[in-house]
């Protein structure tokens, strides 16, 4: 109830800004498919919910799951749930394990 959401904005005053995962960048269409994305992750936001997590918690994956709904989401590399930065998003995990190389 009112307590954890008191607790949850008190840990996370974030949450009161803009606090969204922004597509930047797609790569050209093929067949109406795009195969690899960039998104802006906030910061401290999760790539994909916790066992520790809020209900409703807002997520990369639940961004992607609710703007492509019929499309897989594989993340390229890691981003430290703390950090904001740009994250790389597949459809595939060829895909992904390509991207993955330019990472090391």
């Amino acid at each position: 109830g009112k307590e954890v959401c008191l607790r949850f904005i008190l840990q996370h005053p974030e949450q009161l800004a803009d606090y969204a995962v922004t597509q930047l960048w797609s790569d050209p269409l093929v067949s109406h498919k795009w195969t690899l994305m960039a998104v802006r992750k906030p910061f401290n936001m999760l790539v994909r919910g916790k066992d520790h997590s809020f209900e409703g918690e807002r997520t990369v994956a639940s961004w992607f799951a609710s703007a492509h709904p019929d499309v897989s989401m594989y993340p390229c590399h890691t981003l430290q749930d703390d950090m904001s930065g740009v994250m790389l998003l597949g459809t595939s995990k060829s895909v992904c394990q390509s991207c993955k190389l330019l990472f090391g």
